[in-house]
């Protein structure tokens, strides 16, 4: 493709001296406000004469603001916020990532269906976009894939049939170099192309501190080809390919605050393992804990690595423990994060930890269009998405080497759309719309998380739990584990479909953890019509209707390490030991020595990972046993195990299939007073399919009888779904212009009844008793607000414009949620705290209460109330001619992230100030813009995330660019 692009623009220049713009056909537009015209109804029509809430920015709109990508966008919106790879628009959007759901907002390409928003968002830094179209609202009639929240449509520029061509360089703060370049024109007389690429690289925003690597850098290409072919003068065919390699040092999430009691705000680097535990006043370093309500007073303190159960298999040693602090990031946007040479080298191999990201992307947009008659047009669209992305991640946010907790992921997604549209006029009067839509995806993702250390790399020494026993006949105690104690080492895959295996801890030499490989197929079908009678020269009525169907097919490997507690073999171990000439524990067990053995204890010591020190180490550090190995060691034969002891491997083959599906439809009646008004009335309905609950703990579940519940035995399993969400949105709103046309308004009331909201939460199963890591939904939701957007151009050389909206939405039913995320208040300290297993945990007792929250009447989490964006345009003379002045500022209010109404779940309003001045020759075919974008350097982010006790209580962000400036010039010839 490179070839060939370069082959093109060099055809090109030898015939574009002969085809230059002329000044009066590319002169910068000056003031007014100008129509922006749009395809949202799958029709051209201008954004004024649209009824529906939409936002469009043109080319010279994205110029002027310098928008280069999703951040970019989202300021520029009212009621839209963005998370890590999705958008939320009036609060709709996708709470997960995971294969088996889909995306509350969807985003098309030319009109062609794209699986993921951030793909269209971020390809070619906006460069060469001839517009951009955000609808809000469900979008159920007229597009085949279902977008319950709205959609967003990038529609790039077609070749021309006049030479033209285009370079561009941006050259700014923090090592920034852009190169664009585009060439457009004929090769027939009914055949044009247009060929554009471009290279951005970047140094690393947050500063990395250690011997970490700044992160956050930028790599990144993409080219493009596309093709017009008039191939009669009533067929047009158009094609459009492209091929993206992004290879660079991805962002690492930034530590807001961690640690709990004393520790908060630091690295809690006196603390080897994450964790609390209940002590007395008078236990070494105890710690105050006042109940949030009745003011009592409890103590908790830190964990005994060894000794106290570390409440997650998954997070093992605090990476900072022993650190002086001196280099702490916790509370800056610094990162710490560890970085090897071999981490550029894709694909991964080994147990390289690092912070990178390797995106390859190929799409192709295509479209035949025939205009049968006057009155009836066929159009045919196929789109193919074809991307790999892997990334890792350094987890622990550290660059500590005997901890290297990571995550790598590897996905594969294939899809291909096919869509016809037509397009008649049934009557002079009536216009309909109607399509078929068809989608078959294919989504691989395979995800690990890792560690390598030594009790992961290595295989497990069980030392004299395989011992024979003399009080025990001979048998060992791995023995009374049945199949476990003669299995081998469970190997990932290996397990029946529907099953899980267990057997021997025998080693990971990448050090994973836990791994999936997760495949989902998606097949989507739908029909959809939609017509509007135009009823006099003031009313219009539109009818539409949709009927989508969405299949999909599942299946899920998945295992790892684990560790079980023996609690059946408590009682034999002293004696074991003393046999083994360890008599310490067996006098504690006479009573002849103070008390201080757990589980977890005896394993250590059973598995030789420790020796037994009794009153002497408890007076001196709290701990009975100590380490064969130093905590820190990265090589040990025998490791200390801190979650329950005993290690062991499991795997399990999960599959499932289901359906989906629902009839949408909208009623909206426009009226049009005069030629500069419109007011339209619409009730539209909007579906998104259920999915599958891959990748989370409770998404596994025995089968079970329909109608009881009950298992139905056996080992045999399933994977959970969720249902589908439904939304009936009512919504008034205006357009119109006023003072002699130099005020355009925008404004819409809207109200939705949501059902099915789709959420990951850890909650309550009343089938299992305990709380499940899972996926449901939440019905009886209210969600209603205003927006207005303005455009008024005050003077011949002012425009001034803005957007504000106001979001207000309710769980309107009881919703029942477990959260143990505050550190004020440790289940630990409060309740009784129970772990079913690695991923699933419940608060019981009778301070359960705290963790439990009823979300009714809550705010839905990820949308603020209030937002607004403020622009202004000045023409200024100057010596060198025309100056375009513009300002922008935008304010994104607070909002909770979790749904719970507290403050530690509570995102900060912020805002972004962005200034720049843009000269343009008097031939239009030279510009340079100078900026400077975030101007009070503002320290935002976008999403925030907070973990329980096994990540420290440790609260994390995405941030957005601090202060950068630059220089952009452009020539055209």
């Amino acid at each position: 493709m490179k070839k060939l692009i370069s082959y093109l623009f060099l055809l090109n220049l030898s015939v574009s001296s002969t085809y230059l713009l002329s000044a009066d056909e590319d002169e910068r537009e000056r003031g007014g406000i100008e129509e922006i015209t749009v395809t949202a109804e799958k029709r051209q029509s201008t954004v004024s004469d649209t009824s529906m809430s939409i936002s469009a920015f043109d080319t010279s709109l994205i110029e002027d603001l310098g928008m280069q990508g999703a951040n970019d966008l989202m300021d520029q919106l009212p009621a839209t916020t963005r998370d890590a790879y999705d958008v939320r628009i009036r609060g709709v959007g996708r709470n997960f990532r995971a294969l088996g759901g889909d995306p509350g907002v969807s985003t098309y390409y030319n009109g062609i269906y794209s699986p993921d928003f951030g793909i269209a968002a971020g390809e070619a830094y906006l460069f060469d976009i001839e517009r951009i179209e955000v609808l809000r609202g469900p979008q159920g009639t007229l597009y085949g894939r279902n977008s319950i929240g709205g959609a967003i449509n990038y529609i790039t520029k077609k070749p021309t049939f006049e030479s033209e061509s285009t370079v561009r360089f941006l050259i700014g703060s923090d090592g920034r170099k852009q190169n664009y370049f585009v060439t457009s024109g004929p090769l027939t007389e009914n055949f044009a192309f247009r060929v554009n690429g471009m290279t951005a690289d970047r140094d690393g925003l947050q500063e990395g501190i250690g011997s970490g690597e700044d992160t956050d850098q930028t790599d990144d290409e993409n080219y493009s080809l596309s093709l017009l072919w008039k191939v009669t003068d009533d067929i047009t065919f158009n094609i459009r390919g492209n091929q993206r390699l992004l290879d660079t040092v991805g962002q690492s999430p930034i530590i807001l605050t961690q640690g709990w009691g004393n520790n908060r705000g630091t690295d809690s680097a006196d603390q080897a393992v994450y964790g609390v535990k209940r002590v007395g006043e008078s236990y070494l370093g105890a710690q105050a804990f006042t109940h949030p309500t009745t003011g009592a007073v409890r103590y908790g303190a830190s964990l005994i690595p060894g000794v106290d159960r570390n409440q997650s298999v998954l997070a093992f040693m605090n990476p900072e423990y022993g650190s002086d602090g001196s280099e702490s990031v916790v509370g800056t946007f610094n990162t710490k994060v560890n970085s090897e040479d071999r981490c550029t080298n894709y694909p991964y191999t080994g147990n390289q930890s690092c912070q990178h990201v390797y995106f390859e992307h190929e799409g192709i947009q295509s479209d035949i269009t025939w205009d049968v008659n006057d009155t009836t047009q066929v159009k045919y669209s196929y789109g193919l998405v074809d991307f790999d992305y892997t990334f890792n991640q350094d987890r622990d946010l550290s660059d500590s080497k005997f901890s290297q907790r990571k995550r790598t992921v590897l996905e594969d997604v294939h899809m291909n759309t096919h869509e016809i549209t037509v397009n008649w006029q049934l009557m002079p009067d009536v216009e309909v719309t109607s399509g078929v839509f068809y989608m078959d995806e294919s989504r691989k993702q395979t995800y690990s998380i890792n560690n390598p250390i030594p009790s992961i790399i290595n295989a497990a020494d069980y030392g004299l739990l395989d011992a024979p026993v003399g009080f025990l006949g001979g048998a060992s105690v791995m023995y009374f584990l049945g199949a476990l104690s003669l299995s081998p080492h469970a190997v990932h895959g290996t397990a029946p479909m529907d099953d899980v295996i267990s057997g021997r801890w025998g080693g990971s030499p990448e050090g994973r953890i836990y791994e999936y490989n997760n495949e989902v197929q998606n097949e989507s079908t739908a029909v959809y019509t939609q017509g509007t009678w135009t009823i006099n020269d003031e009313f219009a009525l539109t009818l539409g209707a949709r009927y989508a169907e969405d299949k999909k097919a599942a299946l899920e490997v998945s295992g790892g390490y684990a560790e079980l507690n023996l609690n059946f073999a408590n009682g034999w171990f002293p004696g074991i030991l003393a046999g083994a000439g360890q008599l310490g524990p067996y006098y504690e067990q006479l009573g002849l020595a103070p008390a201080t053995m757990t589980n977890l204890s005896l394993i250590n010591l059973m598995m030789g990972n420790a020796t037994y020190t009794g009153a002497a180490g408890v007076a001196a550090n709290g701990s009975p046993i100590a380490p064969v190995c130093a905590l820190t060691a990265t090589t040990c034969a025998n490791p200390l195990r801190l979650n329950q002891g005993m290690p062991y491997s499991y795997t399990r083959t999960i599959d499932n299939n289901d359906e989906w599906s629902d009839t949408n439809f909208r009623v909206n009646l426009d009226y049009t007073p005069n030629d500069y008004q419109l007011w339209y009335f619409s009730l539209t309905t909007g579906y998104r399919a259920g999915g599958y609950v891959l990748g989370i703990g409770g998404g596994k579940d025995c089968q079970r009888d329909a109608t009881t519940g009950v298992c139905l035995g056996g080992a045999d399993l399933e994977l959970a779904t969720y249902d589908k969400e439904e939304i009936e949105a009512f919504e008034i709103g205006y357009k119109g212009l006023h003072l002699d046309d130099s005020l355009q308004i925008f404004a819409s009331i809207y109200h939705y009844n949501y059902d099915g909201y789709q959420d990951r939460v850890n909650q309550l199963d009343p089938i299992r008793g305990y709380g499940v890591d899972q996926v449901t939904n939440s019905n009886g939701i209210t969600n209603k607000g205003f927006e207005t957007d303005m455009i008024y151009a005050a003077t011949d050389r002012l425009t001034l414009a803005g957007n504000y909206s106001y979001t207000d939405t309710n769980y309107g039913e009881d919703y029942l949620v477990e959260n143990l995320n505050d550190p004020s208040a440790p289940a630990a300290i409060w309740g009784d705290f129970t772990q079913i297993s690695t991923v699933n945990f419940v608060a019981v007792g009778d301070a359960a209460s705290l963790y439990t929250f009823n979300l009714k009447g809550n705010q839905l989490k990820g949308i603020p109330q209030e937002k607004f964006t403020l622009r202004a345009t000045y023409e200024m003379d100057s010596m060198v001619g025309p100056l375009w002045w513009n300002i922008s500022h935008s304010y994104t209010g607070n909002f909770s992230t979790s749904g719970i109404e507290r403050a530690l779940d509570r995102m900060p309003s912020r805002e972004t100030t962005n200034i720049s001045a843009s000269w343009w020759s008097e031939d239009g075919d030279t510009s340079v813009r100078v900026f400077v974008n975030n101007v009070m350097d503002n320290k935002n982010f976008y999403s925030m995330e907070t973990y329980d006790v096994t990540r420290d209580f440790q609260q994390t962000a995405a941030p957005l660019a601090r202060r950068w400036s630059g220089v952009d010039v452009r020539y055209n010839f």
